[in-house]
């Protein structure tokens, strides 16, 4: 661990919200550890103890000064997250091979823990390749402990569930595939008004198949869904100027 007062860190440059530069170009994060602070700084101490999972910036250290208050991670140069890349989408990637490698991430993750907090702008590409970053709105494999998240795709119970993660980063991957913040729309509407969008502009039919399969998964309330999401999006096609104009008429509307 390392130990630094929390207000030098907040002296630093900010780097992003939370976030700072530290003086041998590495990020420090302050974490917000609520709503039970025991909990989350036994997660970040879980967390720290992993010596590796293959698509997840895990920290170097965790830092403290009367507490542990957050952690140090790598800087990696030359990525992108998705939020940045639907903003400005002409770097040139391979979106099928990176949506691929993040559901190869979120395989090794949920060996070990469930993320929680799957959105865009805590997802980067480099390479095409899809890292994790920003862990700690995540929890134990078998806990019931309650989180925040930026949004939830079921009723908000606080409790994040492998299905959660799963439908969320298919969410991710739908916005890579159609360039379109497909985030903003599913917080204020239902799975069942995105298949619907999605099959009246002419979406494959996989891809419908895809959402079926989740509201089914949480119609029976189950909390977790075994089918190969890699699969699909390695082999699909993408899809036309026509289509993504449909749906992005349709989600404006």
């Amino acid at each position: 661990m390392k130990e630094i007062e929390r207000e030098l860190v907040k002296s630093y440059p900010a780097f992003d919200k939370n976030i700072y530069w530290s003086p041998d170009n590495t990020l420090y994060k302050i974490c917000s550890l609520i709503p039970n602070y025991q909990k989350r700084i036994e997660f970040l101490k879980y967390i720290f103890g992993i010596e590796n999972i293959p698509g997840l910036l895990l920290p170097t250290s965790l830092l403290y000064d009367i507490e542990i208050f957050g952690y140090e991670i790598p800087y990696i140069s030359g990525s992108i997250n998705i939020d940045s890349y639907l903003q400005n989408p002409a770097k040139d990637i391979d979106i099928n091979g990176v949506i691929t490698t993040l559901f190869q991430a979120l395989d090794e993750i949920h060996k070990h823990f469930i993320f929680g907090d799957v959105r865009n702008s805590n997802i980067l590409i480099k390479d095409n390749k899809a890292t994790f970053i920003d862990w700690d709105f995540g929890i134990k494999l078998g806990s019931n402990d309650k989180v925040f998240s930026y949004y939830f795709i079921n009723l908000p119970t606080f409790t994040p569930t492998i299905l959660d993660d799963l439908t969320k980063t298919f969410i991710c991957a739908l916005c890579l595939l159609y360039h379109i913040d497909f985030e903003k729309f599913i917080m204020y509407n239902s799975l069942f008004s995105l298949k619907n969008i999605l099959k009246n502009s002419g979406a494959s039919k996989e891809l419908i198949n895809c959402i079926n399969l989740i509201i089914q998964a949480y119609r029976k309330k189950t909390n977790n869904l075994t089918y190969d999401f890699k699969e699909i999006f390695a082999n699909i096609t993408p899809p036309s100027k026509k289509e993504i104009t449909r749906i992005r008429e349709k989600i404006k509307n």
